[in-house]
């Protein structure tokens, strides 16, 4: 997620994850997954009512593609669970690279701009 433009929840989710009790209140990291998910889809209407309005070439389908699967993929595994095993970590670690790699396929073996 931006971190220029959400700084406050970087340190919030920094300080949920630094304080260790044995009662989890999910509900923090909840409120979370739900910032960075407007945020995020803010960011991107916004960044498309500019192109929009001054008129500018659209050249950012395979990027737009790429945030989208991973926000939905995120929303999906964060909207099924409260609780998560370690084990989860090395797959949601993996989907940076495979946002890359996606945006990579689409841009140069598909042809998409």
């Amino acid at each position: 997620f931006d971190l220029h433009c959400s700084g406050s929840r970087a340190h919030v989710l920094k300080f949920v994850t630094a304080s260790v009790s044995l009662i989890f209140d999910p509900e923090p990291i909840l409120q979370l997954y739900g910032a960075i998910t407007i945020n995020n889809s803010l960011c991107l209407g916004l960044f498309l009512a500019i192109v929009y309005l001054r008129g500018l070439t659209w050249d950012f389908s395979a990027e737009v593609s790429a945030i989208c699967a991973s926000v939905f993929v995120m929303s999906a595994l964060g909207g099924s669970r409260t609780t998560f095993p370690t084990a989860i970590g090395a797959p949601v670690l993996a989907i940076y690279p495979a946002v890359i790699l996606g945006i990579l396929g689409l841009e140069n073996y598909l042809g998409w701009h």
